[in-house]
């Protein structure tokens, strides 16, 4: 009996993935947010990111500032918190709420941590490297209520 060819109701193109991984991300609580310049031809572009779960979109864009986003167009139709690294750009979108990104706050903790040896910044860099190892251990990757309020 020869097989029989069925057609797929639906062929997935990248335009329609896009679309959706920007619906999909335009939804979610949050988005980590972050840009980073590569060379292209010789000429300096960037890669702006989005992410949230599971989705992560990167753009490249020629410019970092406004024009890439407006151009990109997810930050100005996102109502979640944004997790920046705290580049006044992204401070300038009033309508969004703002987190810190961890790996950026560590960063800048270890420098005053080796070149001023402060014990606060010590004690802070501890405190969220065990909060992070709490929520990656979890699988919603969220701190209990509990915890939060502790914390």
């Amino acid at each position: 009996m020869a097989m029989e060819s069925r057609r797929l109701p639906y062929i997935w193109s990248s335009a329609r993935w896009e679309a959706d991984a920007i619906a999909a991300i335009l939804k979610k609580k949050s988005m980590h947010v972050d840009e980073t310049s590569l060379q292209v031809e010789g000429k300096k572009q960037w890669i702006h990111v989005y992410a949230s779960g599971g989705i992560t979109l990167k753009f490249l864009h020629r410019k970092r500032g406004k024009e890439a986003i407006v151009g990109v167009d997810i930050i100005p139709k996102y109502g979640g918190v944004i997790i920046h690294d705290c580049w006044a750009l992204y401070l300038s979108y009033d309508h969004c709420g703002h987190g810190l990104c961890g790996s950026h706050l560590l960063r800048e903790l270890t420098f005053i941590v080796n070149s001023n040896q402060y014990s606060w910044a010590h004690n802070m860099k501890k405190l969220l490297l065990e909060n992070c190892r709490i929520v990656a251990g979890r699988e919603d990757k969220c701190l209990t209520e509990k915890k939060y309020a502790n914390l």
